[in-house]
C-alpha cells in the first residue's frame, strides 16, 4: 500500500499558538533545593501565574527535576524545570502564584530604595524609579 506523504502533511492542522502568561519582571533573591541539586542561591528574574524565570549563581538543575525555591520574602515555590540555557532556567509551578502580591513587594522595594538614595544624595540628586530599577537624576 502506497502512502502519499504530501497529502498527510497537508491534512495536519497547524499548531495552535498559545499566548504566554502575563509576566512580572523582578529581581528577587532565593534559595533553591532540588531532587538532585544541592542548596544554591538563585535570582528570580520573572514570574507568571504558573512559571518562573531563574538565574543560578552556581549549579543549574536538570530538565524534569523538581525543585523548591524559598524567596527572601518567605514565599515558597515548588515546580519542575522545563528548560535551561546556560545559568538560566525556567520552572513550571505546581500551584498558581499571586502576581498582585509580587507587584506590591516590587513597589515597596522600589519606594524604600528610592528613599534611601534620596537621603544619601539629598543635595545633588533625587530618585527616579523606572520598572523596578532606581536611577538618579539631577535635582531641578
Amino acid at each position: 500500500m502506497k502512502t502519499n506523504l504530501g497529502n498527510i502533511a497537508q491534512k495536519r492542522l497547524p499548531r495552535e499558538i498559545v499566548p504566554r502568561d502575563e509576566r512580572e519582571a523582578t529581581m528577587i533573591g532565593a534559595v533553591m533545593v532540588g531532587e538532585f541539586t544541592p542548596r544554591v542561591t538563585v535570582t528570580v528574574r520573572n514570574l507568571s501565574q504558573f512559571g518562573v524565570g531563574v538565574s543560578s549563581h552556581g549549579v543549574v538543575p536538570d530538565i524534569g527535576e523538581r525543585v523548591r525555591l524559598t524567596l527572601v520574602t518567605g514565599d515558597e515555590i515548588a515546580g519542575e524545570v522545563r528548560w535551561t540555557d546556560g545559568c538560566d532556567f525556567g520552572l513550571r509551578m505546581a500551584h498558581a502564584f499571586d502576581l498582585r502580591r509580587l507587584r506590591a513587594i516590587n513597589r515597596l522595594r522600589d519606594r524604600l530604595t528610592g528613599q534611601v538614595i534620596a537621603a544619601v544624595n539629598d543635595d545633588t540628586a533625587a530618585p527616579s524609579t523606572i520598572r523596578g530599577t532606581t536611577q538618579l537624576r539631577p535635582v531641578c
